[in-house]
């Protein structure tokens, strides 16, 4: 190969390199990003009858953390949450490492699962929150499901139960096709998952319990010291 040969081939790649940085430079990451997450709002709106209320995330120079807050205007429970968690903060972690376009501007690679933050309300048609004991809100903060409910007297969330990420997913994984929606059977074809509502009364058609007998107790105990320590009790 000829000088004159090495010296062109040399002045294309930089040529090519300067062209790929003026893009990288002038790519609206930030954009970009939402519409990665505008596909696992509509999975997750169709899939499980939710409603995207919100997105947001921490995105100064890069993708540092992405953010979707869901309500479901129906009871809750710690089971379907934890699901609708798993779900989809796994889906849009693998959409974000999968892009091609979005990986120069990960804080890390592969994107982990802490960064991306589901919340998740159950509501009433009034947007009010449940005081019956059932779950009201859920959220994911540096990769620990946390678990609240409605304390009625003082209309404040109060703590139920909280795991970390990696045991929702092993629980998630372990329940098989119980589930609250029907599994991909091919990840790119989102739009085949049809929802599937669970059913509030048992076999025998009566109304079962949301939680069980020895989480509700703990729930009321619970309630009833926040009552005393602020003078709230009857």
């Amino acid at each position: 190969m000829t000088l004159n040969k090495l010296k062109f081939l040399f002045s294309s790649c930089l040529i090519s390199i300067v062209f790929q940085l003026n893009a990288i430079e002038n790519f609206d990451f930030r954009s970009h990003a939402m519409d990665i997450a505008q596909i696992v709002i509509k999975e997750m709106e169709d899939n499980y009858d939710l409603d995207c209320i919100g997105t947001g995330g921490s995105m100064p120079n890069d993708l540092e953390a992405i953010e979707l807050c869901f309500v479901a205007y129906r009871k809750g429970s710690v089971k379907e949450a934890r699901e609708i968690e798993v779900r989809a903060t796994q889906r849009l972690t693998e959409l974000i490492n999968q892009d091609k376009k979005l990986y120069p501007f990960l804080r890390e690679f592969p994107f982990p699962t802490h960064r991306v933050e589901i919340s998740l309300s159950f509501r009433q048609p009034d947007d009010s929150y449940y005081s019956d004991g059932s779950l009201a809100y859920t959220f994911q903060v540096r990769g620990i499901l946390r678990y609240k409910v409605n304390n009625p007297k003082t209309d404040k969330f109060v703590f139920l139960h909280q795991e970390p990420f990696e045991e929702a997913q092993k629980i998630i994984k372990s329940d098989g096709n119980n589930t609250f929606a029907k599994k991909l059977s091919n990840k790119s074809e989102c739009t085949s998952i049809q929802y599937e509502k669970a059913s509030s009364k048992d076999d025998s058609g009566k109304d079962y319990d949301i939680m069980s007998n020895t989480m509700q107790n703990a729930l009321k105990e619970r309630i009833n010291k926040l009552n005393v320590q602020y003078g709230l009790s009857e």
